[in-house]
Parts: C-alpha cells; sequence; structure tokens
C-alpha cells in the first residue's frame, strides 16, 4: 500500500530488535519535522475536502464511506500527487479536487484489497466488509471508483487537461489489477522458484505505476512538457516500487497502532513478498521447516512473532532489501539531477526518499 507513516523513522532499525517503542521523541527524530509539517499540511487540506464528500452524500451511504475514506493513516497519493505538481513548478492549492481524487481511487483499490486478502483489520478497526458485510463494501468500493473520475470531470481544469488525467488514471488502475493477479497467482507458486524479479514485476504493477500516475497528475496539472512528464513518471515508478519495499518490511511490525497494518498478514497469507522471498533463499532446510510451521499456526502468539523476525529479518537479509531501495532511490535521484525539476520540489523528493530508505 505504501503509505508514508512518519512514526516509522528507520524501518531497517526498527525490525532490528523485533518490536519498536515510539513514546520518546528523541533529537534524531527531528530530522523528519519538515516533512512531517508538509505532511499534515496536505492531509488537513485533504481531510476537508473528504468530509464535504461525505457531508453530500445521502445518508444511507454516509456512515460506510466515512468509514471507507479513512482507512489510511495519510493521503499518500494525494501527497504524490502534490509533489508532482511542485516537481513540475505547478501550484497544488489550485487543484486539490483532482489530487485527492488519486486517493478516492485508491480507497476503492484497498476495498477490493482487503476482500481479496480475508484481512480482519485495518487502521486499527475491523476492515471495512468485516464491519459493512462483502456487498456493501464492493458497492462502496465501486461508488468511490466512479466518484474519482467524477471529481475530474468536475473539476475547473480544462477539458484537455481532465481527459488526460482520467486516462492516466484509468491506465494505472487496469494495472493495479494486473499486479493483484500476480499476487494471487504467486501465492500458490513455488518460494523456491520466485526471484527478486519475480516480485518486482508486481510491485511494480501496483504500487509502482500507482504512485508514478500520481506524480505524472501533478505535473500534468502543471502543464509541464512531455519530457517532464516522463521523467516524473520513471521518479513515481522508482519512488512507488521502494515504498512497497518498504511496506512488505513494515508488514513484520509488530506495533499495530502505528503502523495501521495487521502484523503478519502477508506470512500467513505465504504471500510472496521481498522478505519472505529474500529469507527463504538464505535459510538452512530446518529454519525453512520452522517457517512452514509458523505459517500455518491458527493463531499466532508475540513469541511466534518474535521468532518470525529472527528467522526473516536477518542482518544479512535486510542489507540486501535496503540495497534494493538504495539502488531505486538513487536511480530516481539521478533521474531528477538531469532535469529541469524544481529545487523545491527535488528537496521535497529527496524527503520522501530519506522517509523510505532511513536517512544516513
Amino acid at each position: 500500500m505504501c503509505q508514508l507513516l512518519p512514526e516509522v523513522k528507520d524501518v531497517f532499525n526498527d525490525l532490528a530488535d523485533g518490536i519498536r517503542r515510539y513514546e520518546k521523541k528523541t533529537t534524531e527524530t527531528r530530522k523528519w519535522d519538515k516533512l512531517n509539517a508538509v505532511i499534515e499540511k496536505v492531509d488537513e487540506q485533504a481531510d476537508s475536502i473528504k468530509n464535504k464528500i461525505i457531508n453530500n452524500s445521502p445518508d444511507f451511504l454516509k456512515e460506510p464511506l466515512r468509514y471507507a475514506l479513512y482507512l489510511k493513516k495519510n493521503n499518500d497519493r494525494t501527497f504524490t500527487g502534490y509533489t508532482g505538481t511542485i516537481l513540475a513548478g505547478g501550484s497544488p492549492k489550485e487543484f486539490f479536487d483532482i489530487l485527492v481524487a488519486l486517493d478516492v481511487l485508491d480507497f476503492s483499490v484497498i476495498l477490493i484489497d482487503d476482500i481479496l486478502d480475508e484481512a480482519e483489520r485495518r487502521a486499527n478497526r475491523p476492515a471495512h466488509h468485516r464491519k459493512w458485510g462483502t456487498e456493501k463494501t464492493l458497492s462502496v468500493a465501486l461508488y468511490l471508483k466512479s466518484l474519482a473520475s467524477k471529481m475530474v470531470l468536475e473539476s475547473t481544469v480544462d477539458e484537455n487537461t481532465r481527459l488526460r488525467i482520467l486516462k492516466v488514471m484509468d491506465d494505472f488502475h487496469a494495472q493495479i489489477y494486473e499486479g493483484q493477479l500476480l499476487d494471487v497467482e504467486y501465492e500458490t507458486k513455488n518460494i523456491g522458484r520466485m526471484t527478486e524479479n519475480d516480485y518486482l514485476e508486481m510491485i511494480a504493477l501496483t504500487t509502482g505505476y500507482q504512485i508514478a500516475g500520481s506524480f505524472k497528475t501533478g505535473g500534468i496539472l502543471a502543464n509541464a512538457n512531455e519530457q517532464i512528464l516522463k521523467i516524473l513518471e520513471e521518479i513515481g515508478l522508482k519512488f512507488g516500487m521502494a515504498g512497497q519495499i518498504r511496506d512488505d518490511l513494515i508488514d513484520y511490525i509488530l506495533d499495530e497502532k502505528y503502523t495501521w497494518k495487521t502484523p503478519m498478514l502477508d506470512f500467513k497469507r505465504n504471500k510472496k513478498r521481498i522478505p519472505l522471498i529474500i529469507a527463504w533463499k538464505n535459510a538452512k532446510e530446518n529454519e525453512k521447516e520452522e517457517i512452514r510451521e509458523l505459517q500455518n499456526k491458527d493463531r499466532l502468539e508475540e513469541q511466534d512473532h518474535l521468532r518470525i523476525i529472527s528467522l526473516v529479518m536477518k542482518p544479512e537479509n535486510l542489507t540486501i532489501i535496503e540495497e534494493m531501495i538504495r539502488n531505486l532511490e538513487n536511480q530516481a535521484k539521478e533521474l531528477a539531477k538531469h532535469s529541469s525539476l524544481t529545487p523545491e520540489g527535488v528537496e521535497l523528493l529527496k524527503m520522501l526518499f530519506s522517509l523510505i530508505a532511513g536517512a544516513k
């Protein structure tokens, strides 16, 4: 899903001890204060628009819609569109309805994703389909998909811009479900035959192209030329893939209150995500057997969680995964270096990657 989650300051250090404690704000965490301030500003404006959507909806739809529109801690798709606009020299505040439409579309994907994953919880509460039932959740998901398009069509930008943005949104929405199908197919694939490239292909189709589309949408709103749009799209792809790798690591952090994720859900479903792929590749036979036994347990206790972390998050495994993120970060920064993107946008991009990869 690739949430920003600024509370998780450095996922690699967070996983080193198994359980991350957030009670005290250390000097080191102040590095992210500037980024947090921008995230909070974007969230405030996005939440205002989301609340208007809820208030203008029929009474019977208000509560299930509200439940759906607050399934993430951050309005991350709005934020990536915001970043793309700034990178291209535009003014995001003029187009906030369209930027929020990117999140509205993402919420429709999340609802369906949770049904497919048989998720019990999301955002520290029952998943939407557990609260409202599968039929109502599917109806809300379809409603949100249409609503996202409607928000673009009813915006004040010119017709050509509206059509270009709708095409971008439809393109990455289709790719998301190509990736979803791959994800489902991979669940039954022998993990010993999974490669890092298989995983990267899947996350490129899901989070990668979705974030790429958000960056490109920001560029379209800023009237960027085709060369800049292509660069924004490539940067967004790298950032989205790096963010999804981080998100797959966060699945192993036990503090659900801060991560807004049910711990170990990917592990239990035998999803072929990068932590498990790397761990399996480097595990001894007795460790592989133990991983299988833990996956088959009906219920995981805290000691099971900690044992899983010790098996999967070995320092050598984390080093490989961190290098994957760093490579994507370096590729994105190289693209930004050789283009006419704004200094303000490049600074914001660097802060975002510091959050994803951990500042060094």
